[in-house]
C-alpha cells in the first residue's frame, strides 16, 4: 500500500507542463510563468480538491471504477524451512520437503494439495501443502504444515529458509467490493482513498478486508461504481494538507 509522504517536499513530473512546489506553508502552481490566470487547484471541505487539467497531468492521476471481485485472502509472508533437500534423494521426483507453522485458525483455511510459491533471494520454487498436522507441543499451539518443493536442480539445502505467501482457499469470498491496493493511502489517520466527487476528488476513509494479488476488499466507505484514484493519491494528500494548513494556489483555496 502507498505510504504517507511528508508535505515539506517538491513534486515534479518529468515532461509535464506543470510543476507543483510544496513548501512549509504554501503551494504554488505554475503553467509556464510562475502564476497563470487559472489556479492549479482549489479545495473545499466536504467537496474535496478540484485540479486544473495541467495539475491533473502533473500528478499523473489515474482512476478506476470500484468493482465486485472474488477474493481469496492472503496471509503475509511465511517462513518455510527445508528439512530434506532433493539432493539427498529423499523423494524420487526431485522434490525437497519443508515445513512451517501457523495458528490453528489460519491452518484450518489451508487445503492439502494447495500450491504456493516460495522465494529464496532471486530464485523461486513451486510448492504444495502435503499435510496439516495437529498442534505441536512446544510450539505454543501452532499447527505444523508440511510441504513438497519442486527443486529439479537440487538448489536447496537442509536448513534453508524460504519466504512464501499463502492464499487461504477456504476463506474465499465472491461479490465483495474491491479496489487496487495502489488506491489506498496509509496515514496516522487511518487508510483512505480519493474518490471522484463530481469534478473534484474527495478524501474518503475506508475500512479494508482481505487482500489478494494487488486487490483489497473494502468493507466500508465505498460502493460499486464509485471512481477512485489509483495513481497520484499521495500528491493529492500533500496538496490537501497544505490547503487545510493555510496553503494557497495561485488563487485563493476555497
Amino acid at each position: 500500500m502507498k505510504k504517507f509522504l511528508p508535505p515539506a517536499v517538491s513534486l515534479a513530473v518529468p515532461g509535464a507542463m506543470l510543476l507543483l512546489f510544496f513548501s512549509a506553508g504554501t503551494v504554488h502552481g505554475a503553467a509556464g510563468p510562475a502564476h497563470s490566470e487559472a489556479e492549479a487547484w482549489s479545495f473545499k471541505p466536504g467537496t474535496g480538491l478540484t485540479l486544473s487539467e495541467d495539475a491533473n497531468k502533473a500528478l499523473g492521476l489515474v482512476t478506476t471504477e470500484v468493482r465486485s471481485a472474488h477474493i481469496i485472502p492472503e496471509r503475509g509472508s511465511v517462513t518455510v524451512q527445508i528439512n530434506r533437500p532433493a539432493s539427498e534423494g529423499a523423494t524420487p521426483d526431485g522434490k525437497s520437503s519443508g515445513s512451517f507453522f501457523l495458528p490453528s485458525e489460519e491452518a484450518g483455511k489451508l487445503a492439502v494439495g494447495q500450491t504456493f510459491a516460495l522465494r529464496k533471494n532471486t530464485s523461486s520454487f513451486e510448492a504444495a501443502v502435503t499435510s496439516v498436522k495437529p498442534p505441536a507441543e512446544g510450539h505454543g499451539g501452532l499447527v505444523e504444515i508440511l510441504a513438497s518443493v519442486a527443486d529439479p536442480k537440487s538448489e536447496l539445502r537442509a536448513g534453508d529458509f524460504l519466504e512464501a505467501r499463502l492464499s487461504q482457499t477456504k476463506g474465499a469470498r465472491s461479490g465483495v467490493t474491491a479496489i487496487p491496493v495502489s488506491a489506498v493511502v496509509d496515514s496516522v489517520r487511518g487508510p483512505f482513498v480519493y474518490a471522484a466527487n463530481g469534478n473534484s476528488f474527495l478524501r474518503t476513509p475506508v475500512k479494508l478486508g482481505a487482500e489478494q494479488n494487488g486487490t483489497v476488499e473494502v468493507t466500508d466507505g465505498l460502493f460499486e461504481g464509485d471512481i477512485v484514484v489509483t495513481n497520484g493519491s499521495p500528491g493529492l494528500w500533500m496538496i490537501e494538507l497544505q490547503a487545510v494548513n493555510g496553503g494557497k494556489g495561485c488563487g485563493a483555496a476555497h
